[in-house]
């Protein structure tokens, strides 16, 4: 992901998007695919990103009973 992407999202203004970028990072949601790099790749390893994505998941059905339990 690049911070050009943030287009699709309707977030067009530089300062805009350096600040969503500046606050994925924060949260580690995102990191630079090399040292000090412009392109990122999603963190799902114990952050925020995972746990809504587990949230829904549970609430639509497709986590099991016996994992909510255990």
């Amino acid at each position: 992901m690049k911070s050009e992407e943030l287009k699709a999202l309707g977030i067009h203004d530089s300062k805009a998007k350096a600040k969503v970028m500046a606050n994925l990072k924060d949260k580690q949601i995102i990191k630079p695919t090399t040292k000090n790099g412009r392109i990122y790749t999603l963190r799902f390893v114990n952050n925020y990103l995972l746990r809504g994505v587990m949230k829904i998941l549970e609430e639509k059905g497709f986590v099991s009973d016996f994992l909510n339990t255990n």
